[in-house]
């Protein structure tokens, strides 16, 4: 069985298998949609390996690369998501909660799969987002997402202070462990 090609909207998930020499779609359904994503993101980017640089730019069009954040001795989230993403607009309180938790001993930077520059303003001053944002503004063709092999959003990927990838396509409380884990501190539950 091989994925052709994976389709991904508000709306739906269609996954195009080749099976036998036969097409196959597979609409989704809430348990499928999140088997999916929890297989695509552990299989993303394996554990202990070194983050990837990447330039891009944020909001107001400078260019910055991945670096000036990463590798500096705090561990850093790198948090792909979008505007028009509805799960990842659900997830954006929960990381503004964990952001002014450990603020200061980790950072967090968003990198968004938005298209429009102002669609992608409007949702971080309409969801409160104070940590760095980056975008090129080419949807899942972005060249950070490419490169770290982002199959769908909201997808986290938590690099240590050193620049190793600690863990990817992680959410909720196993994120909030994985974070605590990084910075030698305990568990801080959601509240």
């Amino acid at each position: 069985m091989k994925t052709i090609k994976t389709v991904n909207s508000i709306h739906c998930l269609t996954q195009v298998i080749r099976c036998e020499k036969k097409l196959v779609y597979v609409r989704r359904t809430r348990p499928l949609l999140i088997a999916l994503t929890l297989l695509l993101g552990t299989l993303c980017m394996a554990s202990a390996e070194k983050f990837i640089d990447v330039e891009l730019s944020d909001p107001s069009g400078k260019k910055h690369k991945l670096s000036e954040y990463v590798g500096h001795g705090k561990p850093v989230l790198l948090d792909f998501w979008a505007s028009w993403c509805m799960p990842c607009r659900r997830e954006m309180p929960e990381m503004v909660e964990l952001y002014a938790t450990y603020k200061g001993k980790f950072e967090i930077v968003g990198i968004s799969l938005d298209r429009s520059v102002d669609a992608w303003q409007k949702a971080i001053a309409d969801l409160h987002i104070t940590w760095p944002q980056l975008s090129d503004l080419k949807l899942w063709n972005n060249e950070a997402a490419v490169l770290y092999k982002v199959r769908s959003i909201p997808h986290f990927i938590l690099v240590g202070a050193d620049g190793t990838i600690l863990a990817a396509g992680i959410h909720g409380e196993k994120l909030r462990a994985k974070i605590a884990e990084a910075l030698k501190q305990p568990v801080v539950p959601k509240e």
